[in-house]
């Protein structure tokens, strides 16, 4: 069969059945924004270089302990500052989340204790503070 017959005989199959049209085409844009969707958050965060200044020589440490990430006592971070004479600045950075609120509903902020050296570390001023 030739191209022009098999899309008429699509089209007379979809006019028969406009549910299976509805579900096809409907199937067709979900997988279509998914896959777009993965695509561009992958591109930000993989392939795309830190927007900051010098981002090729920003390094993250963190603390292992028998093979699981860990957090870094402060004493640690302390003596890792004090020791660190062939970096330009160091930082650390804990998350955390706080709630914030006005006349209204409290409301869930996530957000991280940074200390000073992190402002130096990505280049930037603070705003406030």
């Amino acid at each position: 069969m030739s191209l022009p017959s098999e899309l008429a005989a699509a089209l007379r199959f979809w006019t028969r059945r406009p549910l299976i049209a509805i579900a096809s085409i409907v199937s067709l844009a979900v997988g279509l924004a998914v896959a777009s969707s993965v695509f561009a958050l992958a591109d930000a965060a993989l392939w795309r270089p830190l927007p900051i200044r010098g981002a090729e020589r920003v390094v993250w440490i963190d603390s292992v302990d028998r093979g699981v990430a860990s957090s870094t006592a402060p004493g640690v971070f302390s003596s890792w500052a004090r020791g660190a004479v062939s970096l330009e600045a160091i930082g650390a950075l804990r998350p955390s989340e706080s709630i914030f609120r006005d006349d209204r509903p409290g409301q869930r902020v996530a957000g991280a204790y940074a200390t000073a050296g992190v402002m130096k570390v990505l280049a930037v001023q603070p705003v406030l503070g």
